[in-house]
């Protein structure tokens, strides 16, 4: 029988530390004790009990006499009747540590201990430490308790100081050091104190049980066997040799001859736990799941069962999914530990709030909830039953109870992570995103490595506050953090789609999907994303999954009317969006949505209906006001238009969406000023739109602020390069398509004067550039250069046009000029050793490169273009210098990358390479070049199954149909040779 009361020498110490009140005669009680203890100490355990029982009868409340008698019941294997002293112990003494007596305090610990309480045998101990009482015995308590914690260094420091105190060591002492060495896998200077213990007691069980796992760990499987067998001849009934036997044969993979020393065990135990905890275990770790059940309830009926124990099993049984046994386990735990108020509050409320936790989640919130109430009564200065409380009043819809009781609970724990992340769910909820934030902030401050912390405040940044570049950060971090979370790289996949970063979408949803997230849900958002790609067949493939086993999930039809929609299909587009909004009347989003796509059809009359529709499911919708507005605007009722796009800026002054159409409302009305401004207030929250800049442009044309104008139509030109002019009918009184020029002609009567504005030519010449026709282009920046001679940005506009037309020479001279009347602008000079490099002029270029080096030391740009010319000369080692300053400088450009990759390519560094362009593909997903290259370092690398992954991505994103049977060799070699591979 294994000894729970290994602590002879704690109990005997009460001798000394106890003070009781006597009975009438003093000396009886005393000389019977003693009398018992001689007895104990020269094993003869039956005539101890007699005279410990005589203690007893003496005097009832004798803490002393009661820790003996359960030792000796121990001893003889009386377990229950040890186990009920024990818990007299532990039951009489309700008063704080702090007015205990040393003896009581003593008795507490060993209490403390006997339960598996280590954390609060803790707090006895340091107690009686702090009152100044450090003897061998304290000691060696606190020694017993840290070890029982795991705490190995604390508990050897401990041991070894009540060896040093004695003159002779106690082989206690001794044996208690060894076990803490042999559990520090310090096993010679185990054995040399396991030889102390047996040569003044050659009769140890446990000295021999001790000596058994030493040599086992030693590999020594043989004799540690036969230290075992030593230990069962002192004693046959003792269950501890039969459990060690039993983990040498499972070692040994003779599983039958284990579970035979495992049911002996049992056998002997005498009511203790530890062999049925072990054997469930076993059978467990076996299949055989309803035997190791039938352990575990037996375990829970046993006295020995601490409180920690009964948690453990109802840990088991809820994983396992079995409710009532779970609740059982957490209801003995719950119903010992209120045996002591204030010392077993923490193991109590342990205990009770994963009950509660345990009902909450099985649809029982009243029981939870009164669990949880009864955790804040016997533990108020905790602060998780608050919000685990708050949790469930939130569910049941009380939101001002839940966080009045997340406020108490933050006001105890400022600084507690699950609390802060609770109040934040609830602030997001109610839609206060700031104070969201501000919790979120603090818990991430508190636990940095929180990826929860991260993913929420993520979250709430792309879809609350519309930060979604910041968003995105947080996301990545929390999946970076924990890559196994199906429900992160879900969200990360959704703010990627909405950032128009398409591939990265369909990897994050790809591995959502891996990982388990609701299946439905992720393939109807990657249908949205293969919307945006243009690819109908895997998008269909996708909701038609979904239908296939939800023919009712709006989400489904929704994301499939926006496939037909992407491809023009508007008529599928509305019948699916339209069954999406008909199966979810409450979902704002689906009417819009298919306005939108009637809108888009030309039946702007439906579009508004719709929207209307939308709105009185959501009256304050922000999307649908805007709908409405630019649906009155489709239909040329701009008067009607102007006031919803003003009820949407009134919900959110921060929409830029609304501002963008109350400028083309206004636009449509000829108020040049007003559309200006409300498309400046678009531009400053945020909103980058081709077709903003070129209303902007028409709305300062028609005031014949053609400077103006044609800075917005470059604008508009450097967030979409067109290769013919955009159709932007949108923009003016009247469908005009095709000619930017001619809109802005049309916006406003041209005069003589503004014919040869040079400005108004220039905004020509960029139309002419953009369609592809540069002779004319260039015809009109000469005639501007008429107006305007030598004008370093009229110069490099022709420039840039003569290298369209492959006019090299003429190029450099412009570029020289634009230098010549701008030497200080940066951008001339790198596109000019831009064009140097075409030419193969390298030393020059590197002269151009040089000077805007001059100019800001920090431009990227400049390195990039260095590096460009190093990796044409043949110089991998600088070419690499110079991409790796790039990336320095500019960490969020894609391109220097991309760059860093060349060099490490060039050098034969492909993993390095691969890194790089790895991280080109992250910031720019929708380059081609970019997956190419990756895919040609893991070629190099032998990897062809990712290099044809990253050659079909290439594919997919190729606009050049030239190219397209390439991409096809490289697929279908790729993917030769790793089937190759696999032979």
């Amino acid at each position: 029988m294994q000894s729970r009361l290994k602590i002879e020498l704690w109990v005997l110490s009460l001798v000394f530390l106890s003070a009781p009140a006597w009975a009438s005669n003093p000396h009886r009680p005393r000389s019977l004790y003693q009398r018992a203890v001689e007895m104990y100490l020269d094993t003869h355990f039956d005539k101890a009990l007699v005279y410990a029982k005589e203690t007893i009868k003496a005097d009832p409340d004798w803490l002393r006499s009661r820790g003996l008698e359960a030792s000796i019941e121990e001893h003889l294997g009386n377990v229950e009747d040890a186990v009920k002293d024990a818990n007299w112990i532990f039951a009489h003494h309700s008063t704080p540590f702090s007015q205990m007596r040393a003896g009581e305090l003593l008795a507490a610990g060993i209490s403390f201990e006997i339960r598996g309480e280590g954390a609060l045998a803790l707090e006895a101990y340091a107690e009686m430490l702090s009152r100044g009482i450090k003897t061998p015995e304290v000691l060696a308590g606190r020694s017993l308790a840290y070890q029982s914690l795991g705490k190995y260094e604390e508990a050897f420091s401990d041991i070894n100081d009540a060896i040093q105190i004695e003159a002779e060591p106690s082989p206690l002492y001794l044996y208690q050091r060894a076990f803490i060495l042999y559990k520090e896998k310090k096993l010679g200077a185990s054995l040399k104190d396991l030889i102390g213990v047996m040569k003044k007691n050659p009769s140890d069980i446990e000295a021999y049980i001790l000596l058994g796992n030493i040599l086992f760990q030693k590999g020594d499987s043989e004799r540690a066997e036969e230290a075992y067998e030593k230990a069962l001849k002192l004693n046959p009934d003792d269950d501890r040799p039969y459990l060690e036997l039993s983990r040498l044969e499972f070692a040994a993979k003779q599983s039958t001859a284990a579970f035979e020393n495992l049911d002996r065990a049992v056998q002997e135990s005498g009511g203790d736990e530890k062999p049925y905890l072990e054997r469930a275990k076993a059978y467990f770790a076996y299949g055989k799941k309803s035997k190791a059940e039938k352990d575990y309830r037996e375990a829970l009926g046993l006295y020995w069962l601490s409180p920690p124990q009964a948690i453990q099993i109802g840990d088991y049984f809820a994983q396992n999914k079995n409710i009532k046994a779970a609740s059982l386990a957490y209801s003995k735990a719950v119903d010992e530990s209120l045996c002591l108020k204030a010392p077993c509050a923490k193991i109590f409320l342990t205990a009770i709030l994963r009950r509660a936790n345990l009902e909450k989640n099985n649809g029982d919130p009243k029981a939870a909830l009164k669990d949880l109430s009864l955790a804040i009564e016997m533990g108020p200065s905790s602060p998780t039953p608050w919000a685990l409380r708050a949790q469930i009043e939130e569910e049941e819809g009380d939101k001002d109870k839940a966080l009045d009781d997340l406020d108490q609970a933050v006001g105890i724990s400022p600084q507690d992570v699950f609390v802060r992340l609770s109040r934040a769910g609830l602030y997001a909820f109610t839609h206060h995103p700031e104070k969201a934030l501000e919790d979120l902030n603090t818990a991430i401050a508190a636990e940095p490595q929180n990826a929860k912390a991260y993913n929420d405040r993520g979250v709430i940044e792309a879809e609350m506050l519309h930060q979604k570049e910041t968003g995105l950060k947080d996301l990545l971090k929390a999946v970076s953090l924990a890559p196994k979370s199906p429900v992160y790289q879900y969200n990360l996949g959704v703010v990627q789609y909405k950032m128009s970063d398409f591939l990265g979408a369909l990897k994050s949803l790809g591995e959502a999907l891996k990982l388990g997230e609701d299946s439905k849900l992720v393939l109807s958002t990657r249908a949205k994303v293969y919307s945006r790609l243009g690819d109908l067949t895997h998008g269909l493939k996708d909701v038609d999954a979904v239908l296939g086993k939800n023919p009712k999930y709006a989400p489904a039809y929704y994301a499939k009317g926006l496939l037909y929609w992407r491809v023009n299909d508007y008529a599928h587009a509305v019948k699916f969006l339209g069954r999406a909004a008909d199966l979810d009347e409450k979902n704002p989003s689906y009417p819009i949505y298919l306005a939108r796509a009637e809108g888009a059809s030309g039946d702007a009359k439906e579009a508004l209906k719709e929207f209307q529709e939308a709105l009185k499911v959501k009256p304050r919708s922000r999307r649908a006001l805007t709908g409405i507005c630019e649906a009155w605007r489709v239909l040329k009722k701009p008067e009607k238009a102007i006031p919803f796009c003003n009820q949407a800026l009134e919900v959110d002054p921060s929409f830029a969406e609304a501002y963008f159409q109350l400028g083309l409302s206004y636009l449509d009305r000829h108020k040049a000023r007003e559309t200006i401004d409300n498309l400046n207030r678009a531009i400053i929250l945020g909103l980058r739109k081709s077709q903003l800049y070129l209303a902007k442009a028409v709305a300062h044309a028609a005031s014949h602020h053609y400077r103006q104008a044609h800075e917005d139509y470059r604008a508009a030109n450097l967030l979409l390069p067109l290769a013919h002019s955009p159709e932007i009918g949108f923009a003016v009184p009247h469908d005009t398509k095709n000619d930017f020029y001619r809109a802005i002609a049309e916006a406003a009567p041209l005069s003589p004067a503004d014919k040869i504005d040079p400005y108004l030519l220039l905004i020509k010449a960029d139309a002419d550039a953009n369609a592809g026709r540069f002779d004319e282009a260039i015809t009109r920046y000469s005639k501007a250069l008429d107006i305007l001679p030598s004008n370093p940005q009229i110069l490099a506009a022709r420039g840039e046009a003569y290298i369209a037309y492959h006019l090299y020479d003429s190029a450099k001279t412009d570029f020289e000029s634009a230098i010549t009347g701008a030497p200080h602008d940066i951008s001339y000079r790198l596109e000019f050793a831009s064009l140097l490099i075409l030419r193969k002029e390298y030393q020059d270029a590197l002269s151009e490169i040089s000077a805007a080096l001059n100019l800001d030391a920090n431009n990227a740009r400049a390195y990039f273009l260095g590096g460009n010319v190093r990796y044409f000369q043949k110089d991998p080692q600088k070419a690499l210098d110079n991409y790796a300053l790039a990336v320095q400088k500019d960490p969020a450009s894609a391109q220097t990358y991309n760059g860093l990759g060349l060099g490490y390519f060039a050098l034969g560094n492909y993993p390095k390479a691969i890194a790089a362009f790895s991280r080109a593909i992250e910031l720019s997903p929708m380059a081609t070049r970019y997956w190419r290259n990756r895919a040609s370092a893991y070629t190099k690398m032998g990897q062809y199954e990712n290099a044809a992954s990253d050659f079909k991505s290439a594919a997919l994103l190729n606009q050049d149909p030239n190219l397209s049977q390439r991409y096809r060799l490289f697929i279908e070699r790729a993917e030769s040779l790793a089937g190759n591979d696999k032979k």
